[in-house]
This record gives structure tokens, C-alpha cells and sequence, in this order.
């Protein structure tokens, strides 16, 4: 008789169980069954945030040692401080540090020097004073994360470090994103923290990224202020050790706005910058694009995701030849996607923000995340993955 009962019960359950159909929104897809993507090595969130925009879009760096840099905010109660952590392989962590000087701040990126140390690069200003923000820097010993020097530059207006190297004389190039003026400078810095020079990049884009090349050389890209043909190009502009390589306005064919988000380095030498594109006549449809330049900034060739509406690109790093990881989405809204310059295959859709940051070394994926937490305090969100 129970026998009999359980069969019934199990019957009407089976009957009764929803359908799992993909959805027919493109833009919502069902989680990947067989990612090319290994379990998370780890997963972690590092940071309370209080204020929006505090923690700046490349809070990783990948030491040689193949331990990682996390540069986050935490929130103290009073304003956002600097939260730096160096953790290993595995994500456990060797040590973290908090700022305490008597300031608010916001993150940027980490440079490791040759002689081991580190170079924590981010803005400090005072909390009752928002525009007269600065670059800050500090130089930390990389075994205890104990600060060695800090220093302050800029012009007081909303100044923000975002990423620097070391040149081959032990001096220290950083890049500085001035928002009052919207200028890029170029701060020069000796290795014991004294000012050199700088160089302002000629004021006429939005700047919105920089990164460092293989060649220690520095990439900045945003969007031009010099239309061409009635259309905003995409800006990019290489220096090194303060020369300018190249300079370029580039348009898309079909599309007469831009918004920059990144830029990455491609394996044969060249560039990929990437963000979301429009026409001024419809703003109601908008499409992620990949514009990719060689190594001199000539334009070689353009993808515009029309797969669905609002792909906009976050972020972009190449795992092999013309193969693309991308963080795509908007807010509340966050995917990990393959693309091959031709299709586009969901990795992982868990996230309601779009990857800020991808790394990949020695055929490891390093993602960092800016998520919100049950208490709507940002966070840095650390996932890395064996590629399979």
C-alpha cells in the first residue's frame, strides 16, 4: 500500500514539474552546462564601499611571484578608506592593510618595482573638500605590506591615479585622470617619491581607461572630442617614458556615437578597445563593440555585438588569436561571454554587474567584479578560474 501511495505522489510530481525552456530574451540565457571555465579556484569579496565610484575599474594585479594585489575601499565608519590585500594562489590571504590617514579615498591600480617593493596607486582628498582630490601613492614593502613612503601630487581637481611602471632608470610613470579639466597627465616620480616632471596628453577626449603594455609603455583611450564626419571616434594614444608613440581618432562605419570602457593588449601586439556604441538619431538601441588597431594605432578591424540590445562591453582581455573574453552588461545586469568575432557564448550569468577587470597568466582567468553586498556597500569580487 505505501508502495502504491509513493507511486501516485511521485506520478503528480512529475506531472506537475515546470518546463525548463531557454527564455526567448537573448539577453537572458540559461547558465553554461559544460563552460570551458574549471570550478572557481576561489571566490572572494574584499571591501565595504560606501560612496559609488570610489573603487576604480582595475582593482587586480598579478605579481610575478603569480600572487595577486586586491585595491579595494572600506567604508570606517566616517568616509572610504584604502583596503589592500596580497593573496596567493589559492586565495589565502599573506596580508592586508588598511589606510588609516585622515582622508577619503578612492582605489586604483598596483605595480610591482624591481626591486619587490610595491606602488599602491589611487586619489586622497578631504571629506569636506571633494574637488580638491589628488593622486595618491604609496610604496609598501610587498613581504608585510608595511609603508615605506606616501606621497600626494595633482592639480586639486578631482585628481585620480589609475595605473603606472617602473622605466628602466628606477623612476616611476603614472597615469592621472583629471576630471575637472578632463586632462590625462603623465606623472614622473623617483624612486624615493620626489616629483620629476609631467605631461599633459593633449586635452581634447574623455578619458575613461589606461593600461600598461607588455613594453612598459602606457595606453590610454576614451572618447574624442573631435567629431569626424558628424561622428565621436574612439581616442587612443601610446607613450613611452613620456614620448607619444601614436595618437589616433578612429570612428565606427555604421555608428556615430562611442562609449569607452577598456582596453587590452592583443597577443600579436596590437590593441582592442571596446565599450558601447549608438546613432544620435536612436539612442534607444545600443551595441557593445570591439575596435582593434595595430601597434602604431592604425585601424584594423571593427565587431559591434547586434546580438542583442544593451551588450555593452566592460571589460576585454584576448585568451588566444581573435578569442575574446568579455564582461558584458549594465548595471544590474552581468554576464561572462566567449566570443570568437563571430559568435557569442554565455560562461557565466550569476552576476548582477558586469566583470570590471580580466587578466589571464599562465592559462589562469582573473576576474574582478565591483558588486553590491546585502548591505549595499560595493565590493571588489574576486573569481579566478582554470581556462580548460
Amino acid at each position: 500500500m505505501r508502495f502504491f501511495i509513493v507511486a501516485i505522489c511521485l506520478f503528480i510530481f512529475l506531472s506537475c514539474k515546470k518546463e525548463n525552456k531557454p527564455s526567448s530574451n537573448p539577453d537572458v540565457l540559461p547558465a553554461p552546462q559544460n563552460s570551458e571555465l574549471s570550478a572557481p579556484i576561489f571566490e572572494t569579496e574584499y571591501g565595504n564601499c560606501y560612496d559609488f565610484d570610489d573603487i576604480q575599474k582595475n582593482p587586480l594585479t598579478i605579481l610575478a611571484s603569480n600572487n595577486l594585489i586586491i585595491s579595494s575601499i572600506y567604508y570606517d565608519g566616517t568616509t572610504d578608506k584604502l583596503l589592500i590585500t596580497k593573496v596567493n594562489q589559492t586565495g589565502g590571504t599573506i596580508w592586508q592593510k588598511n589606510f588609516t590617514w585622515s582622508q577619503k579615498f578612492k582605489s586604483g591600480q598596483c605595480f610591482e618595482t624591481t626591486s619587490g617593493d610595491l606602488i599602491v596607486i589611487g586619489a586622497s582628498f578631504s571629506i569636506s573638500n571633494w574637488v580638491a582630490s589628488k593622486v595618491y601613492i604609496a610604496k609598501l614593502n610587498a613581504l608585510n605590506g608595511d609603508t615605506i613612503w606616501t606621497r600626494t601630487y595633482g592639480h586639486n581637481y578631482i585628481d585620480r591615479g589609475l595605473v603606472g611602471y617602473e622605466d628602466a632608470n628606477s623612476n616611476y610613470w603614472i597615469v592621472d585622470f583629471n576630471n575637472q579639466d578632463n586632462k590625462a597627465t603623465l606623472l614622473k616620480i623617483g624612486s624615493n617619491g620626489d616629483s620629476l616632471t609631467s605631461i599633459i596628453d593633449s586635452p581634447h577626449a574623455t578619458y575613461k581607461d589606461a593600461m600598461i603594455t607588455n613594453n612598459q609603455e602606457i595606453i590610454i583611450v576614451g572618447e574624442s572630442s573631435t567629431m569626424i564626419s558628424s561622428k565621436r571616434p574612439v581616442y587612443i594614444t601610446k607613450y613611452s617614458n613620456g614620448v607619444k608613440g601614436f595618437s589616433s581618432d578612429i570612428i565606427l562605419n555604421n555608428y556615430d556615437d562611442v562609449q569607452v570602457s577598456d582596453v587590452c593588449q592583443t597577443l600579436d601586439g596590437g590593441f582592442v578597445v571596446a565599450g558601447v556604441c549608438s546613432n544620435f538619431a536612436n539612442t534607444t538601441f545600443k551595441y557593445g563593440f570591439l575596435l582593434k588597431t595595430d601597434a602604431a594605432g592604425n585601424k584594423l578591424w571593427e565587431k559591434v555585438l547586434t546580438q542583442f540590445n544593451n551588450s555593452q562591453i566592460s571589460s576585454c582581455v584576448e585568451k588566444q588569436q581573435d578569442v575574446f573574453y568579455l564582461g558584458i552588461g549594465s548595471y544590474s545586469s552581468g554576464k561572462l561571454y566567449k566570443y570568437d568575432l563571430n559568435n557569442l557564448t554565455i560562461l557565466d550569468n550569476i552576476y548582477r554587474q558586469p566583470d570590471a577587470q580580466l587578466l589571464i597568466k599562465n592559462n589562469t582567468l582573473y576576474r574582478g567584479i565591483i558588486e553590491t553586498n546585502s548591505s549595499f556597500y560595493e565590493t571588489v569580487k574576486v573569481k579566478v578560474h582554470t581556462i580548460n
